[in-house]
């Protein structure tokens, strides 16, 4: 089936690139105080929502193409699975390594530490979760989660029978972790177990598996209940919110909310042909394509733009700050996404057809 015409979930793309973007513009404020000379800023969940829909569309996307191949060949592959997922994440994460490595050896030796190890291992997520993440790579912390929840699902995806039910299973098993380490944070005040549970976040990638598994199986109640108006009024309007950092109901469940509303929005611009807003365009493809090299090189961008630029543009007034770090990062991000993309990543996803049965794009 290698050589058959590849899948293509429409508007996914886009949704990538709205998560990227919410990362990008997000900590363009949260570092704008310390480094880009900008008004204090008490922080936006924009970004930490950002990474919840990325998860919601891995689980989805991933399991989509598992449950396919299942399908197809009676079998899941895992380890041309594992060398997919190498192919595509490795050789850029082990390069901003090593340029955020040099970064800190330059501006931020204090910032050293032995817990940069961490980052080798594929465990970025103990640094952040320890407050020993240097600001350069302190969003890596995501990408070591998803490789975490790599390790262990085409083994979920693989069992035969009873798949929804463990799926659920482990969603319940999550939830029911994350609320007694709420319940001990109210008694306790500590935040260790919390923020744990908060940051590993497997079930919000489950909630877009169980999603990918309903749309698949063609479940009817599934379908109507997605492509409601209604349901499409609350996601996008949820959405919204969460864009002009608005949306909370309780923090506690939050990001599982989000992770629910990105599943609805996933099935409903790949699938639902009376969707509200469609997401499929030229401009947002290009940019969902890179959108794993924007969410990447951003950081590193910003702080060397504050380095080259800050003392000049710290004189300019504060709209005219506004105005140049808002569309400079973005645009610079871009472009050294686009060059990594074309000269660098490309090589290692063309070697991919090699280890894929079920050809996506």
């Amino acid at each position: 089936m290698s050589g058959s015409t590849a899948i293509h979930l429409k508007g996914l793309n886009g949704i990538r690139a709205i998560a990227a973007f919410a990362a990008v513009f997000s900590h363009i404020r949260l570092l704008g105080e310390k480094f880009l000379n900008l008004p204090t800023s008490t922080g936006l969940e924009l970004a930490e929502f950002g990474v919840t829909i990325f998860f919601a569309l891995s689980g989805y996307l991933i399991t989509y193409l598992l449950l396919i191949e299942k399908d197809s060949f009676d079998t899941i592959n895992i380890k041309q699975f594992y060398v997919r997922r190498i192919l595509r994440i490795w050789p850029l994460y082990y390069l901003y390594v090593l340029l955020a490595l040099a970064y800190l050896l330059i501006y931020q030796k204090e910032q050293l530490s032995w817990s940069f190890l961490w980052y080798i291992v594929l465990c970025a997520n103990i640094p952040y979760v320890t407050l020993q993440a240097p600001v350069v790579i302190i969003h890596f912390w995501s990408l070591g989660v998803e490789e975490q929840y790599y390790l262990f699902w085409p083994w979920v995806i693989k069992v035969k029978k009873h798949l929804f039910i463990l799926i659920t299973f482990i969603i319940m098993a999550m939830l029911g972790l994350k609320f007694l380490f709420w319940l001990y944070f109210l008694k306790t005040k500590n935040t260790f177990l919390l923020s744990l549970i908060h940051i590993t976040r497997f079930h919000c990638m489950a909630f877009g598996a169980i999603g990918a598994m309903l749309y698949y199986q063609q479940r009817r109640l599934f379908r109507k209940v997605v492509f409601s108006w209604v349901a499409q009024v609350m996601s996008w309007g949820i959405m919204i919110l969460v864009l002009f950092n608005r949306f909370h109901i309780a923090g506690v469940i939050d990001h599982e909310i989000i992770a629910i509303v990105t599943v609805f929005l996933i099935v409903n611009v790949s699938a639902n042909e009376k969707s509200f807003l469609k997401l499929e365009s030229k401009i947002l493809n290009y940019l969902g394509k890179i959108s794993y090299g924007i969410y990447v090189y951003h950081p590193l961008i910003i702080l060397l733009l504050a380095q080259l630029l800050g003392s000049v543009v710290s004189k300019a007034g504060l709209i005219y700050r506004y105005a140049i770090w808002y569309s400079l990062i973005p645009v610079c991000t871009v472009l050294v996404a686009s060059v990594s993309y074309f000269f660098y990543e490309k090589k290692f996803l063309d070697l991919k057809a090699k280890y894929t049965k079920i050809p996506s794009r």
